[in-house]
């Protein structure tokens, strides 16, 4: 499994810590997660999780798409690598919901 932390935050009042991995089974995954006095604040819950699951062939189609603009993503590390490069802030998780939807890529999300 490749993996790359996405980004990483901790202050007083919040923890936020975003993975991006690829699966042994070729799928790609994000996971987020904040912590903290401010999600229970805003949230209701100090614990806010929420990940993203694309299968291995919409994983395949992303890199085919972005590869006619972005001809250095030869691999899923290329990819991984890419996505860090672009999209390492706290906004990662819902800018890179946008991507796939611009580029019309399924994926299953879920939020707890």
């Amino acid at each position: 499994m490749t993996s790359i932390i996405l980004y990483e935050e901790e202050r007083p009042e919040i923890r936020i810590s975003i993975l991006m991995r690829i699966n042994p089974n070729g799928s790609l995954e994000l996971q987020g997660q904040d912590l903290g006095k401010l999600v229970l604040e805003l949230r209701g819950n100090s614990d806010y999780e929420y990940g993203l699951h694309i299968e291995s062939g919409q994983k395949d189609l992303l890199k085919k798409r972005l590869v006619a603009k972005y001809p250095e993503i030869k691999s899923d590390g290329d990819l991984l690598q890419w996505f860090k490069q672009n999209y390492s802030r706290n906004e990662a998780f819902s800018k890179i919901v946008e991507l796939l939807q611009e580029m019309d890529i399924r994926y299953d999300a879920s939020y707890w």
